[in-house]
């Protein structure tokens, strides 16, 4: 079954329990909060944004307020009609646009230029980064703001590990992919930083900056085997406690500290940002 037919079914099952399950995941409630502090100091009252592969929803959902326009593009129906549902919550419509489209396969144009453009917890269903770079650098306005993520290798092999998946850990170390399909149900594959950021260049885009999060996400999680977090009965009960506003701000705090301290691949997530260069730099790709 081809990649993209596959993550279609996938989320029609995944895609109705997604918010309900992730408010009762520790580590993707860390995630969100992490990535929502680095992005509200991202985006600024008269910027319009482009949320690629946007799911749920749940970051522009976020951002609403903070923003003059939001284009959300996704190309599962399911995912954009539970986007609609959550942006409608907010009464933000007014400011949204939804555009069903297949991002890997150049299926997005659009003419108008944004000034940041998001693309979380989704570059790890490309084995090629370098189109969607492109793709995304050219909706940027000069100057304009990349903001990805790349969920890491190192957390996942912890987490098959713990679930006593030894082979497909061993796999995913040794090949970067996860060979059984454990994590979504669909492939999925893991970006070193270098190749991250050579890609990126070779897009067009600069500046590049990058950090992690999440660096207490993999230990979290390995009470609980790689899909048990899609059914909230069976989120282990060690899990829970985590949930508490006291313990996720010790989290968070620790999460912070480690940021400080640890190397960037032991993070959960891999987080860049980049800018739009010069419109020649685009000529680089096309001479490869």
């Amino acid at each position: 079954m081809e990649q993209w037919h596959r993550l279609q079914e996938v989320y029609k099952v995944r895609g109705p329990m997604l918010d309900d399950i992730n408010a009762r995941a520790p580590w993707h409630a860390l995630y969100r909060r992490r990535t929502l502090d680095v992005l509200r100091e991202l985006v600024a009252p008269d910027d319009s944004l482009l949320d690629l592969a946007c799911g749920t929803g749940i970051f522009s959902k976020s951002l609403s307020s903070s923003v003059k326009s939001i284009t959300l593009v996704d190309q599962s129906p399911v995912m954009l009609e539970i986007a609609k549902r959550n942006l409608g919550a907010v009464g933000v419509l007014g400011k949204c646009k939804f555009v069903e489209a297949n991002i890997a396969k150049g299926e997005f144009e659009t003419a108008e230029k944004f000034d940041v453009v998001l693309c979380t917890q989704a570059l790890n269903f490309f084995s090629d980064l370098t189109p969607i770079f492109v793709m995304a650098r050219s909706a940027m306005r000069e100057g304009g703001l990349f903001y990805f993520d790349i969920d890491t290798c190192f957390r996942w092999v912890v987490i098959e590990t713990m679930a006593g998946h030894l082979e497909n850990a061993l796999a995913i170390a040794r090949t970067s992919s996860d060979v059984a399909r454990n994590i979504v149900g669909a492939d999925y594959y893991f970006h070193s930083r270098a190749l991250v950021e050579e890609s990126a260049r070779r897009a067009g885009l600069g500046h590049l900056k990058s950090f992690g999060i999440s660096f207490v996400s993999p230990l979290l999680h390995i009470f609980n085997q790689s899909q048990d977090f899609l059914y909230k009965e069976k989120l282990d009960a060690r899990a829970r406690p985590f949930l508490a506003e006291e313990l996720l701000d010790q989290l968070y705090d620790v999460d912070r500290a480690l940021e400080a301290s640890v190397d960037l691949s032991a993070a959960g997530w891999m987080c860049f940002t980049c800018r739009a260069s010069i419109p020649s730099s685009l000529d680089v790709l096309a001479s490869t």
